[in-house]
């Protein structure tokens, strides 16, 4: 019921959508863009070396042998192999390696909080839409609610990124203790776990942004505490609704995304997150 009526939601209210689509492909790519400008230059040591570019000129050749019949795919596969061993060594050599890891941490921390700052906003639209069916701007309702939004987006992306380091090395767990026994198999019991890991977090955490919005706690650990208990009361039903959402739209998003050249993965990714503030809301309401 509360699964339907958010879908009902999300599809009336979906011009929301395109402003969540415009603003996390926006902040992705100046993020992204800055780090790049960043570490280009160590990058470039590798990337215009000899060795890569020589091995690299072996894998395409081996490919194109291949695709003419003159090579075995294993083949391909052993070049490949030579061209990712002949870059790490590099990388290790220039002190590229520690570059790219902590770009990466860099990178996705403050994607993390470029993306959650803009969840109260979408909460706070959505709360007008379902009360009084009034319609405000994305932007706008970030600039006003400013400081509940850097608030919020500060602890979030902390909690965020410490249980997404959590969840990794549990999904490496199954997949390395399950796949001597059930072979690539063990690859579809870590996404399960994977699903139920992120839509435990989604369901601990589904009480703090309505109290924060609709119900005036204006601290973190305080919405998350009062959000705690009407949570409890409907763990199963909002558990069980981020266990089909995380899975249908992630289901997607790896069906699609490369034949779109990546545009599923934001076009989805914004409807999932929309759709998830809206749950929060429609379960908030109804305690």
């Amino acid at each position: 019921m509360e699964v339907r009526s958010a879908i009902n939601i999300l599809f009336s209210k979906f011009n929301i959508n395109y402003r969540v689509f415009l603003y996390l492909f926006v902040v992705t790519a100046i993020v992204i863009a800055i780090a790049a400008s960043a570490v280009m230059p160590t990058f470039n040591e590798v990337i215009k070396n000899p060795e890569t570019t020589e091995s690299f000129t072996a894998v395409t050749n081996t490919f194109a042998d291949y695709l003419r019949g003159q090579t075995t795919f294993s083949q391909v596969i052993a070049s490949g192999k030579t061209f990712y061993h002949t870059v790490i060594d590099l990388m290790n050599a220039t002190n590229a390696t520690a570059a790219f890891w902590v770009t990466v941490v860099v990178v996705s921390f403050f994607i993390r909080l470029a993306m959650s700052f803009c969840y109260p906003a979408i909460s706070d639209v959505i709360s007008n839409f379902m009360s009084s069916n009034m319609s405000y701007g994305l932007l706008s309702n970030i600039l006003k609610n400013f400081s509940l939004c850097a608030k919020y987006a500060f602890f979030h992306t902390i909690i965020t990124m410490v249980t997404d380091i959590a969840i990794f090395f549990a999904i490496y767990g199954v997949t390395k203790l399950f796949f001597p026994i059930i072979g690539v198999f063990a690859f579809a019991l870590a996404l399960v776990c994977a699903v139920v890991l992120i839509a435990l977090r989604l369901t601990f955490s589904s009480g703090v942004i309505p109290e924060m919005v609709v119900g005036g706690e204006k601290k973190y650990f305080g919405a998350l505490k009062t959000g705690f208990s009407y949570m409890k009361k409907y763990f199963g039903k909002i558990f069980g609704a981020n266990c089909i959402v995380i899975f249908g739209i992630y289901s997607l998003i790896m069906l699609t995304t490369l034949i779109t050249f990546g545009v599923a993965f934001f076009v989805l990714g914004s409807m999932l997150v929309t759709y998830i503030h809206v749950m929060q809301l429609v379960f908030y309401y109804e305690s």
